[in-house]
């Protein structure tokens, strides 16, 4: 979903990248640093956020309210448009 989010975005001008972790233990740091450095980050899960509290924890940034959840949980799909509602809602907000 969040892929296909990434795409479309793209496609209407706004820039968007996605990062995937392969594992959460150990958390990757350094890779998610230098992929989020100077920008928000909309975290993308299947839960009630325990995700982006990681997210939050390992980011080295001074603004964590930079980053946004979109989620859903007890086996309802998040779909692609609401990855790009929430995308598009974080890219409006003040920086």
């Amino acid at each position: 979903m969040a892929r296909s989010a990434v795409d479309q975005l793209r496609a209407s001008g706004v820039k968007a990248g996605l990062f995937r972790p392969i594992t959460l233990m150990p958390f990757p740091v350094e890779q998610l640093n230098r992929a989020a450095a100077g920008k928000r980050v909309l975290v993308v899960e299947m839960s009630n956020g325990q995700y982006m509290n990681d997210v939050i924890l390992y980011l080295d940034r001074k603004r964590p309210n930079l980053v946004r959840l979109c989620n859903r949980m007890g086996g309802v799909l998040i779909q692609v448009d609401d990855v790009i509602t929430a995308a598009s809602d974080l890219v409006k907000e003040a920086f």
